[in-house]
C-alpha cells in the first residue's frame, strides 16, 4: 500500500468506526422509571446544548414543560425543555420546534403539557401562509406520548392556527383557540374556543366562544369558564348542555389559562395587569382572599388554599434573571419559593411554562438533585465522529514523520557496517 494513502485509510477507519458507534448508541431505546411522587429540586436544569432528544430517550412522566432561550443570537436557539418526574433528567422536546412557525426565530408550537405529566399536546401558530400552500396553518393537534416519545396527530376544525390553552384536570380534554388572526409567541388574537376530546379523537365548537382570549376547566371537568376581549365578565358552560353563567370580574383583570380554577371549585385566578393575581368567588357572597403579587399566571395548585405561579421578575439585584416559581398561600398571604430555572442571567428567558399539575398536591420537595440530560443529540456526536475522522489525516501524517526520523536517529552508518573499513 502506498505510504502517501495511509493518513486516508486510518481516517476512513476513524469514521466508519465512529459513526458504527454513534448509530448504535443512538437506536437503543431510553426508558426511565416514573417515580411513585414527583420531585421538585429547588433548580431545575437550565439551558444546555447536551440534553437528548425525548423521542429517543424518553422520561416516563414530565413534572415541567418550558421554553427556554429567544433565538436572536447564534448560541441562543430556543429549546422545548422537559423536566421528568424525577425532578432531574432533562430532555429536549425537537417536535415542538419542528412545529413552529418559520417567522418566530425558531420558537416551539404552542405546547401544554397534561395534568399526569404523561402528554404533552402541541398546537400550531398562526403567523403567515405555510410555505408552498394557499392557505395558513395546519389545523391539527399532535399528542406526544412522554413513555415513548412516539407522536399522534389528529386533525381538527380548519383554522389558521391552532393554540391550546388548558387540559382538563382528568386529562379528557383539551380547549384551544382556533384564530384566524396572526397569533406568535410575541402576540395574541382572540379565536374561537374549542374542546378536543382525546379518547373520542374529535374536536367541537363550545356555544358563545366565537372570540377567546384565556379558558379554564371547573375541577370536575364539567365546566369552561372563558373571557371575551376587554370583557368585565367570565362566561362558564356547562359543557354536556350548553347552558351558560356570567361571573362577574374586576375592572382590568384577565383570566388566565390553564389551572385558573382552585381544586375545590370555589375561586378562579385573574391577572392584573400581569403584575398580580386576583381571585373571583363562583358562588354569590364568597369569601374573597386578598390579591398575591405574580407574573400574571398560574401554574398549579398544591392545594385548595395554596397556588403556584411564576414571581414577578426582579431587577439586577435580585436572582440574576432566574426563572422564579413561588407558592402564596391564600390564607396567610405568605409567598415561599418552589423552585427556579437558571438563565445565565436573563440571557436564556424561559417561557411557555407548564407544570403536571396533578403531581403538584404529593410533590417531593428536596435542595437539589443530579441532572441527567441523557446521551449527547446525535447530531453532536456524529459532529465528534467527523471531526476525529478528519483530526487522524494529520495526526497520520504526523506520527509517521516522527518514526521516519526516530529510524534517521537511530539507524547504523554505511561506514559502521562495512568490516573492511574497521
Amino acid at each position: 500500500m502506498s505510504s502517501r494513502r495511509l493518513p486516508l485509510l486510518v481516517a476512513f477507519c476513524v469514521l466508519l468506526v465512529g459513526v458504527a458507534a454513534v448509530l448504535a448508541v443512538a437506536a437503543l431505546p431510553g426508558h426511565r422509571r416514573v417515580p411513585a411522587r414527583a420531585v421538585v429540586p429547588a433548580e431545575l436544569p437550565g439551558y444546555s446544548h447536551l440534553t437528548a432528544d425525548l423521542a429517543t430517550n424518553p422520561v416516563g412522566a414530565a413534572l415541567a414543560l418550558y421554553r427556554q432561550g429567544l433565538g436572536v443570537e447564534l448560541a441562543d436557539v430556543p429549546q422545548a425543555l422537559l423536566v421528568g418526574a424525577d425532578g432531574g433528567s432533562a430532555r429536549r422536546l425537537t417536535l415542538a420546534l419542528d412545529r413552529g412557525a418559520a417567522d418566530t426565530q425558531g420558537d416551539p408550537a404552542p405546547m401544554l403539557l397534561s395534568p399526569d405529566g404523561r402528554t404533552v399536546v402541541l398546537g400550531d401558530w398562526s403567523s403567515g401562509p405555510v410555505p408552498g400552500s394557499a392557505t395558513a396553518g395546519s389545523s391539527d393537534l399532535a399528542l406526544v406520548d412522554l413513555a415513548t416519545g412516539a407522536a399522534r396527530v389528529h386533525v381538527v376544525p380548519r383554522v389558521p392556527g391552532v393554540v391550546p390553552v388548558a387540559w382538563s384536570p382528568d386529562g379528557a380534554k383539551v380547549a384551544y383557540l382556533g384564530t384566524e388572526e396572526p397569533t406568535t409567541p410575541f402576540t395574541s388574537a382572540p379565536g374561537q374556543l374549542y374542546v378536543f376530546d382525546v379518547a373520542a379523537r374529535r374536536a367541537a365548537a363550545v356555544a358563545g366562544g366565537e372570540r377567546v382570549v384565556a379558558a379554564a376547566f371547573s375541577p370536575d371537568g364539567s365546566r369552561l369558564a372563558f373571557q371575551a376581549p376587554g370583557a368585565q365578565v367570565l362566561r362558564v358552560v356547562e359543557l354536556a348542555t350548553g347552558a351558560a353563567t356570567e361571573l362577574p370580574v374586576p375592572a382590568g383583570t384577565t383570566l388566565v389559562d390553564g389551572p385558573a380554577w382552585s381544586p375545590d371549585g370555589r375561586l378562579i385566578a385573574v391577572s392584573e395587569g400581569g403584575q398580580r393575581l386576583r381571585f373571583v368567588p363562583t358562588a354569590p357572597g364568597g369569601q374573597v382572599p386578598a390579591p398575591v403579587p405574580g407574573s400574571g399566571g398560574v401554574l398549579g395548585w398544591t392545594s385548595p388554599e395554596v397556588v403556584v405561579h411564576p414571581a414577578v421578575a426582579e431587577g439586577e439585584d435580585g436572582a440574576g434573571g432566574d426563572f422564579r416559581v413561588v407558592r402564596s398561600d391564600l390564607r396567610t398571604g405568605v409567598t415561599s419559593p418552589f423552585f427556579r430555572v437558571p438563565t445565565t442571567g436573563g440571557e436564556f428567558a424561559v417561557g411557555e411554562v407548564s407544570l403536571a399539575t396533578a403531581l403538584l398536591p404529593e410533590a417531593l420537595t428536596v435542595p437539589g438533585v443530579a441532572v441527567d440530560r441523557g446521551p449527547w443529540p446525535l447530531e453532536l456526536r456524529v459532529g465528534v465522529v467527523l471531526g476525529a475522522a478528519l483530526l487522524a489525516v494529520p495526526a497520520t501524517v504526523g506520527l509517521r514523520r516522527r518514526v521516519r526520523e526516530l529510524h534517521a536517529l537511530t539507524a547504523v552508518p554505511d561506514w559502521a557496517r562495512d568490516p573492511s573499513r574497521g
